[in-house]
């Protein structure tokens, strides 16, 4: 008999086949959370077993109240195939039928309370399937923060590689963004949308539930508390302190690009120091400035003031056309560098040379 769901728990049911891996791509904005799940499946019998008709993936997962599942997919094998939302007598009645026949169905069947089980098959030996769908849940609350879940606590007894993805888009400033034993890589966009991901280690074993939490707040620095604690045992803590976050505004700079051109530099460093001096000129704000000195024994310049962002292109033909060679004026170059800053905004020198007197 397979073991039964328990309560908080994904549960993949081993019938030979083995979950090899799980990805979350979560969206989350101020009403819902939107979780698109993948797990990958795999039949570990040798290619050449083909004693049955193969192996069944099945996986019981709990979902919050009020939750949807949708756009169930069976794929890797010849066919891609939607799965059918059912009642539990319904499922169970024509799951079993389908499987006599040897038709690869992939079925998402209610269970007690916000339960619901996949099951897939067949497997065959030596073969791999994916099963993928999407919950979508009210965004849920816990106190004064936001919380989304991926209820992945006990899911499999052996480890599986996985991989968290979540985008947050909400109407409010968001202070904080933590998930307790995970540790994630943040990009802020703004002060309402930001970029998370986690990635686990080739030996993880997926026992905890991933449950990030996003802090709001009024005021300079917004308090969170966080607590556990198990029945008869000492319990834990986490206390967050989240200042208001000052995101800095674009501002407009001056950039000169003084770039060395003298027989030293000749071959990979020239190549080198044309691509470094292309980046820069690509990736001007719309506001800039910029110019380009080169040096051997004689200073040159692009021209002889700074030019607008909007003649990056120029810039860039004349960066492509110069070749090294001649002696090394780096004190010239500075210098004539230097005379473009009139220190009535932001400026930067970049100095590409590898340095050797020629």
């Amino acid at each position: 008999m397979p073991p039964m769901p328990c309560p908080g728990c994904w549960w993949p049911v081993d019938a030979v086949a083995q979950l090899d891996g799980i990805e979350a791509d979560i969206d989350v904005t101020d009403g819902k959370t939107v979780a698109r799940y993948r797990f990958d499946l795999s039949n570990p019998a040798p290619d050449g077993h083909h004693g049955g008709p193969g192996a069944e993936g099945r996986i019981i997962f709990p979902v919050p109240s009020g939750s949807s599942v949708t756009d169930l997919v069976l794929s890797g094998g010849p066919e891609t195939l939607e799965g059918r939302l059912l009642d539990a007598d319904d499922a169970t009645r024509i799951y079993e039928d389908i499987v006599r026949r040897l038709i690869d169905p992939a079925l998402l069947r209610s269970l007690e309370g916000d339960m619901y089980e996949v099951r897939a098959f067949p497997v065959p030996a030596g073969e791999e399937r994916q099963v993928s769908f999407t919950v979508t849940t009210p965004l849920l609350a816990e106190g004064e923060q936001a919380l989304a879940e991926v209820p992945w606590s006990r899911m499999s007894p052996r480890p599986a590689a996985a991989e968290v993805s979540v985008d947050v888009d909400v109407p409010w400033e968001v202070r904080s963004a933590i998930a307790p034993g995970f540790d994630l890589d943040e990009e802020r966009i703004d002060s309402g949308r930001i970029g998370l991901g986690w990635e686990s280690p080739s030996t993880w074993t997926p026992d905890t539930n991933f449950r990030l939490y996003l802090s709001g707040g009024e005021g300079l620095i917004d308090t969170r508390l966080l607590a556990y604690r198990e029945a008869h045992e000492n319990g834990y803590f986490s206390l967050l302190f989240a200042p208001v976050i000052e995101l800095d505004e674009s501002v407009a700079r001056d950039v000169v690009i003084v770039l060395d051109r003298s027989g030293s530099m000749e071959g990979d460093k020239m190549a080198q120091a044309i691509s470094a001096a292309e980046y820069v000129l690509d990736n001007l704000g719309a506001d800039d400035r910029f110019g380009i000195v080169d040096f051997s024994r004689y200073v040159r310049t692009f021209d002889a003031e700074l030019r607008p962002a909007a003649d990056a292109e120029a810039g860039i033909d004349y960066v492509r056309g110069i070749g090294a060679g001649g002696n090394t004026n780096i004190s010239g170059a500075l210098e004539r560098g230097m005379e473009f800053l009139d220190g009535e905004r932001p400026g930067t020198v970049i100095f590409l040379t590898d340095g050797l007197a020629t």
